[in-house]
């Protein structure tokens, strides 16, 4: 969208320019934009040069990538920097510059993901669509993974809406 003119450009995947025009997630990182798809993995576009200037999904031929769905419903990116992506089967870190997804350990990996926020201490509160699931957890000092703080179970069947 154009700010100064309010003129929104639609982008189809009918022209090639996206892989899917179901998006659910979208990261603004430096000069691009990640596009999460309903089922068709993440498009980087590059608004300068209004496309897509590279796509991932897990048929693709990325060796070092855990994706396990392309259906990635929420981006977000904490305050060190780390891209993390809610899916319908597990929540990844996003490797920018090897474009890769690698699965956040000691996560269940078969939930469906709907939300990720980093609180003022911290810690990052992960939601789920219908698994009546959320956890907090934390990144270790030490190592690459994550441990979980604490587990909760609440009546409300879309944690996801609750967290905004």
């Amino acid at each position: 969208m154009d700010p100064k003119s309010g003129y929104i450009q639609n982008f189809s995947d009918k022209q090639g320019n996206l892989a899917n025009n179901n998006i659910h997630g979208i990261l603004p990182i430096g000069d691009k934009l990640l596009i999460g798809t309903f089922v068709n993995g993440l498009d980087i576009f590059s608004p300068k040069l209004q496309k897509v200037i590279y796509h991932i999904d897990r048929n693709s031929n990325v060796s070092t990538s855990d994706l396990q769905s392309n259906f990635l419903f929420y981006l977000y990116k904490t305050r060190k920097g780390e891209i993390m992506a809610a899916s319908t089967r597990g929540l990844y870190r996003f490797d920018l510059e090897k474009k890769s997804f690698h699965l956040i350990d000691n996560v269940p990996e078969y939930m469906f993901y709907t939300s990720i926020l980093e609180d003022k201490k911290g810690n990052i509160w992960v939601g789920t669509w219908r698994d009546d699931y959320s956890v907090i957890i934390r990144p270790h000092v030490i190592s690459n993974t994550i441990r979980i703080i604490r587990t909760i179970s609440i009546p409300c069947p879309t944690i996801g809406s609750t967290v905004y």
